[in-house]
């Protein structure tokens, strides 16, 4: 019988075992993220990652891609049509993370910016994304690639079949139990408006039918919410806030600005604009639930509850 200790099956053995770590990373923070859609929407968002489509769409393929390939290591599979893009998605995720550190280290983002890659198990800072991820996935796939089994391009079919109906399942219950697509911010598309009022230095917000507000658990009843495609942020006005507030989608920021700043008129559709080079006091961050977003300004809280 063939010695355990020979060089091929500590390969194969290490190669099993980063499988199995690189799976569970995969299926568990497909499963941390599904448990709050509106979060991950959100998250596909900032990065700017619906380019061919919506952030919704972007959402469940990522669900699902993430899903397939997570349950598809842990049942063993490691042949060329899962180990290849497991390996270009672990690439990605940490494109990702380093993009967002190189933020921090230039000073264009904050390093308490969350990459939201575990959803709702694991909040970390743009440092401790890029490390981990280089830790959590990079070096399991490098053991995977130590086994045989990647040069094969076999498919199993009983193994593959149920990690197919893993990530129908989590898309399902994405859209049926969780709510996907959530209602977060939808930008409006009227380019046009926004280029010609962008070339006067203007930055355009147009009315959302998405949020109603909330100060202190009642409903503002003056209050006008807009949104921007352009610089993806949100302004609330009401009279029972001191100041106009603009919370920044990219970063989760809650910012104040002078009312003067704020232009209102019929050239803007019943809308509003700013100023592109506003400056913006910060006056802390906003959360993320399937309710809406939420935040506290002078002790006061206030929620922008999804209609």
């Amino acid at each position: 019988m063939e010695s355990w200790k020979t060089e091929y099956n500590w390969r194969e053995w290490a190669s099993i075992s980063g499988a199995i770590i690189l799976g569970a990373v995969f299926f568990i923070a497909s499963i941390g993220k599904v448990l709050d859609p509106v979060m991950f929407v959100e998250q596909i968002r900032k990065e700017g990652l619906e380019i061919i489509f919506s952030a919704n769409t972007v959402a469940l393929i990522a669900l699902a891609l993430e899903t397939f390939l997570g349950a598809a290591l842990l049942l063993g599979v490691r042949t060329f049509w899962i180990v290849a893009p497991s390996a270009a998605l672990s690439a990605f995720f940490v494109f990702l993370t380093g993009r967002s550190y190189w933020y921090v280290l230039t000073g264009a983002r904050d390093n308490s910016y969350d990459c939201g890659c575990f959803g709702i198990f694991m909040q970390r800072t743009a440092e401790e994304a890029f490390w981990q991820d280089i830790t959590l996935l990079l070096v399991p796939l490098a053991l995977v690639f130590l086994g045989s089994r990647y040069k094969s391009f076999e498919i199993p079919p009983v193994r593959t079949v149920l990690a197919l109906v893993c990530a129908a399942a989590i898309c399902v219950w994405a859209v049926a139990v969780e709510g996907m697509p959530p209602s977060v911010p939808a930008m409006s598309k009227d380019m046009s408006a926004a280029e010609a009022l962008a070339e006067q230095g203007l930055d355009l917000y147009q009315p959302s039918s998405q949020y109603a507000l909330l100060i202190e658990g009642e409903p503002a009843s003056d209050a006008a919410i807009f949104e921007s495609q352009e610089t993806l942020r949100l302004l609330v006005l009401s009279s029972d806030s001191p100041r106009p507030i603009v919370l920044d989608i990219r970063s989760s920021r809650v910012n104040l600005v002078e009312l003067s700043a704020v232009r209102r008129a019929g050239e803007f559709e019943n809308g509003a604009a700013l100023p592109l080079e506003i400056e913006l006091k910060e006056a802390g961050d906003f959360t993320v639930d399937n309710a809406g977003l939420s935040f506290i300004l002078d002790g006061v809280s206030y929620n922008l509850i999804s209609k």
